[in-house]
């Protein structure tokens, strides 16, 4: 198994963290207390399931001429449509020294 199976387990459970935080953070508005605490919790368990995430998609790229050491550090993913020759949806992998994409 590659390093992004391994992942999933630990990805699915900050996705339980999340609701769960969220369930708090309901009924402490419910009751009118301070949520500041919980939202910031929610952020840092969104930041991490996003850095989580990228990484599983990172290790998706397959058949890159290049090296994925060479990238250099990730920056940023987005998924774009390309509409011909036939509408797919493709993914655009911004790194440090190169464009990857999918």
């Amino acid at each position: 198994l590659d390093l992004s199976s391994y992942l999933l387990t630990p990805l699915q459970r900050l996705g339980k963290y999340k609701l769960f935080l969220e369930n708090i953070e309901k009924q402490l508005t419910k009751l009118k207390l301070p949520t500041g605490n919980v939202q910031m919790a929610l952020d840092i368990i969104k930041g991490e399931m996003s850095k989580g995430n990228d990484f599983v998609a990172i290790e998706s790229i397959e058949n890159s001429p290049i090296n994925k050491e060479d990238y250099g550090s990730f920056k940023m993913r987005e998924k774009f449509n390309i509409l011909k020759p036939r509408r797919f949806e493709a993914m655009v992998f911004l790194f440090e020294n190169i464009i990857v994409f999918t």
